[in-house]
This record gives C-alpha cells, sequence and structure tokens, in this order.
C-alpha cells in the first residue's frame, strides 16, 4: 500500500534535510554525502566491504519504506526504532558477496542512526508555528 501523502523525492528531501544536505546539492552528491556519514556509523570491518554497499542498500530501503508507510508510525511516536529497523531491514535483498552475520549488524546501526537523525529532524521542525498556524 502506497502512501498517498509521501513520495519517494519527499522522503530522500526529508533524509537530505535530516543530514545537513543544502536542498540546492545535486541528488548524487546529496545521496553520496548520506552514505559517507552512514559508513561513519557502519560497524564492518573494511573487508567486509562489499558492492552494492550496505549504506547504499539501508538508504534506498529506508526511502521505499517511508514511501510506503512503513514509517509513519514510528515518526508519529506510535512505534519504536526496532519496528522501523525492521521495516528497513526486511527490503535489503541478500547479496551472495556479503556476510550475512556481519551485514545484519551494520544494516542495524545504520537504520537506527538514519531514523533518529529523521525523527530529530521532524522533532525540531514542526508543522505549525508558534502560535498554531500551520505551515502553508
Amino acid at each position: 500500500m502506497t502512501n498517498d501523502y509521501a513520495s519517494h523525492d519527499q522522503w530522500l528531501l526529508l533524509i537530505r534535510r535530516a543530514f545537513g544536505v543544502p536542498d540546492l546539492v545535486d541528488e548524487v552528491a546529496a545521496v553520496r554525502a548520506i552514505e559517507r556519514e552512514l559508513l561513519a556509523h557502519d560497524s564492518l570491518d573494511r573487508i567486509d566491504r562489499r558492492d552494492p554497499t550496505v549504506e547504499a542498500e539501508v538508504l534506498k530501503a529506508t526511502i521505499w519504506a517511508g514511501a510506503e508507510g512503513k514509517l509513519d508510525g514510528y515518526l508519529a511516536g506510535a512505534d519504536d526504532d526496532t519496528t522501523a529497523t525492521a521495516a528497513i531491514r526486511g527490503r535489503i535483498q541478500e547479496t551472495p558477496s556479503w556476510n550475512r552475520i556481519a551485514v545484519d549488524g551494520a544494516i542495524s546501526t545504520m537504520a537506527t542512526y538514519l531514523l533518529k537523525k529523521v525523527r530529530s529532524f521532524v522533532d525540531q521542525h514542526p508543522f505549525q508555528d508558534p502560535s498554531g498556524r500551520y505551515f502553508r
């Protein structure tokens, strides 16, 4: 079921803003910047690095899960990060070149980090001004 209120582009924009990537930066550079920051929170040894990279897969799976409405409960405070991380993990395809045990930990670490950044951004950017008027 696709969430009529969210799209792939809206989720990518939300994640870009949560990571502090300016809207003026093109998508390729923005994705690279986000993946680089996720890589800093990657628990994998460099020998376990494989293509496609785990951070690229986590980012794609998060955008998909958000656009499908699977992260709405998390953003609304109804679901915890375990439920949201499971939605992301469920979308990531196993790749034969990956050490699956090592990759599972990296997926959880990076997905949790990404989700917390997005949630923090949403919490800090209310959709109403201080007087209670909705933004247009």
